[in-house]
């Protein structure tokens, strides 16, 4: 509907729609390595466990 209305701004008007895959790409990328770097850092280190947590 948003193409169809501004159709008669563009001289010419666009054939198809463009989709930006590079920067959707990284933007994913970017997405997923954040998830990954708080799931490391949300996970306690090997050598902590509770029995450790409760002496404090």
């Amino acid at each position: 509907m948003l193409v169809k209305l501004l159709t008669g701004v563009f001289d010419p008007p666009p054939e198809s729609l463009s989709v930006p895959w590079a920067y959707l790409g990284v933007v994913l990328g970017l997405v997923a390595a954040s998830v990954v770097a708080a799931i490391r850092s949300a996970r306690p280190s090997s050598g902590q466990d509770a029995e450790h947590l409760r002496d404090l």
